[in-house]
């Protein structure tokens, strides 16, 4: 099953997004956003290399992520992340923090 498919289909959602470090001579940030599919295997929706971790670097990656699966605003999906700074664009996903 597509990430796009299994988006669509499953209200309530709970997507995993999480960055790491590079250690390479490259360096840099790999930010991924990971879900379940209806089966319990881990499906990689979307990642992406950036320059750091920042709230710049996550607005930018969630827009796209949000963009190509065509986001109806009228879909439930729930973030987990195990971030301590609040880097989420929260304008971006539509929610607040309770």
């Amino acid at each position: 099953m597509d990430a796009r498919r299994l988006l669509n289909l499953h209200a309530g959602l709970v997507i995993g997004v999480d960055g790491c470090h590079l250690k390479n001579k490259y360096g840099g940030i790999f930010l991924a956003a990971i879900a379940t599919d209806p089966n319990d295997q881990y499906l990689p929706l979307a990642f992406a290399v950036v320059e750091s971790e920042n709230k710049e670097c996550w607005t930018w990656f969630m827009t796209l992520f949000l963009n190509d699966v065509d986001h109806d605003r009228s879909q439930k999906w729930d973030f987990i992340s195990d971030q301590q700074k609040v880097y989420f664009p929260l304008h971006v996903l539509n929610c607040t923090l309770n």
